[in-house]
């Protein structure tokens, strides 16, 4: 008998014994010049250990122990030690030290290889058995002492030339309670308020003036395009990718924000956009909510419309999608708001369209008519240049009014101007006034580069909000405010 087995499972059956080796059950000794490869403890859980043979796929059986307690779980390797060595070693320190078997197997008895396979299953720690499925050992004993009672599990398998142990002790106790306490005071308590911090004003103008954005969201993207179109899906998908699903398109001024929010759930951020929109008046046009709104590919494909991130990455999870709809004086405004999570933040991604005609009495390209308003006032009004939102690259649609410029000032030779900038008083002052000169630069730049005028004969300037051509207060006064001047010199 190996003596060392035996003694270390009497010591610690009767007796409170220190942990000689943390890697080891103290109950139990490895066997001599064993290496352990994993192992594992629980404390208080349950597990069914077999007490009979595995069911075959036709014939299943459920033979199985019960057990809740302390769970310790060792995988041993041996090698070059036979299966039934180390399975007898077990056996006889078991024997000896007063546990009762409960159930065994040897060999062909413990079953076929499936059958092993599932037995392991049970009481391995290992994903699978590989190759070491031949000469199988296997046996359950218990005992009681002062600690309880104790059940040990033991399998032995061997590859012909090495040997597995897998281990289990499973210590019976009563569960200790008392580990959680309730303070009920908590419950007497007001409702937790979450905390918000000011929005500065400079986020604040970065917000569309329709809704304001959530609390404690902070800008991840934003940007505004006068006059085109977005589309919007207003159905659910179907089919294989080209997906099937109605959609909407819609013309108009296209604002768009992309949002993230820390420690709140998307649909808290939800509930929120929803109560706010259907307090103002809007009308539901569609909207879907978790696994309604499809697929991370689906929500890809609404992501796609109103999203400016490149990607939602691993934003999928809890999805919801709103597009609602409203009438105003100048035309109806859309609204669309697609809240994703990756179950840590939130992300909102939002656009607005605000439905108008296309305004193009506002452009001049007659060369003639500039002519005739500087010679009449000093200075002509353009209207046909475009840039987008906070951009001064001029926009290829605003070619008919340079080319009536450049027509001017090749026309009249002599002709000396400048060229000035102008903005509504929306947004900060110092911003409009750069951004008002860097469009008049952008002006001055294509004259001079692409329709070969000379630098000498413009000079740009930006005066920002301080001469307005109307009032800042409606949307109309302020596409008239957004503008180009040429303004004749005298030198």
């Amino acid at each position: 008998m190996n003596l060392l087995i035996k003694s270390v499972l009497f010591l610690t059956l009767f007796t409170s014994t220190a942990h000689a080796n943390v890697a080891d059950h103290p109950l139990l000794s490895k066997y001599e010049n064993a290496s352990v490869m994993r192992s594992s403890f629980v404390d208080y859980s349950t597990i069914s250990i077999p007490i009979g043979k595995m069911g075959e796929k036709d014939s299943p059986q459920n033979n199985t122990l019960s057990l809740t307690g302390d769970i310790t779980r060792h995988t041993y390797s041996v090698e070059q030690t036979s299966s039934l060595k180390v399975f007898k070693n077990y056996h006889d320190a078991l024997s000896q030290s007063g546990f009762s078997f409960v159930y065994q197997c040897e060999l062909a008895s413990c079953g076929s290889v499936q059958q092993l396979h599932e037995l392991a299953g049970k009481v391995s720690l290992q994903e699978t058995l590989y190759d070491y499925d031949k000469n199988p050992y296997y046996m359950v004993v218990k005992r009681t002492g002062d600690k309880g009672t104790i059940y040990i599990a033991i399998m032995v398998v061997s590859n012909l030339t090495n040997t597995w142990v897998f281990q289990n002790v499973i210590e019976e106790k009563a569960l200790q309670l008392g580990l959680v306490s309730v303070n009920t005071k908590y419950l007497a308590q007001p409702p937790k308020v979450m905390p918000v911090n000011p929005i500065s004003d400079i986020e604040r103008e970065k917000d569309h003036k329709l809704i304001s954005r959530y609390p404690n969201a902070v800008i991840r993207n934003t940007s505004k395009v006068d006059y085109s179109t977005l589309t919007l899906p207003i159905s659910s998908f179907s089919g294989s990718s080209p997906y099937q699903y109605k959609k909407i398109s819609i013309i108009g001024d296209v604002t768009k924000h992309s949002y993230s929010i820390e420690n709140t759930s998307s649909l808290k951020v939800f509930k929120n956009y929803q109560n706010a929109i259907q307090k103002a008046g809007f009308n539901k046009a569609y909207q879907c909510e978790l696994l309604g709104c499809g697929t991370a590919d689906h929500l890809a494909v609404m992501a796609e419309e109103i999203s400016l991130e490149y990607s939602i990455y691993d934003y999928e999870h809890d999805p919801y999608y709103l597009v609602y709809k409203k009438s105003a004086e100048d035309g109806d405004v859309y609204l669309a708001v697609l809240i994703i999570s990756n179950r840590q933040h939130t992300w909102v991604l939002q656009s607005i369209v605000e439905e108008e005609a296309l305004e193009s009495d506002l452009v001049e390209v007659n060369s003639d008519l500039l002519n005739q308003q500087l010679e009449q006032r000093g200075k002509a009004l353009l209207y046909g240049v475009y840039f987008d939102t906070n951009k001064s690259i001029v926009k290829p649609e605003s070619k008919p009014s340079m080319d009536a410029v450049a027509g001017l000032l090749n026309t009249r030779k002599a002709l000396s101007l400048y060229v000035v900038g102008h903005t509504d008083d929306s947004g900060l002052l110092n911003h409009n006034t750069q951004l008002s000169e860097q469009r008049a630069q952008a002006v001055v730049k294509q004259l001079v580069e692409k329709y070969k005028i000379e630098s000498s004969r413009l000079i740009a300037v930006g005066v920002g909000p301080y001469a307005p051509e109307s009032t800042n207060i409606s949307d109309k006064g302020k596409k008239l405010n957004r503008r180009v001047e040429l303004v004749q010199r005298l030198r």
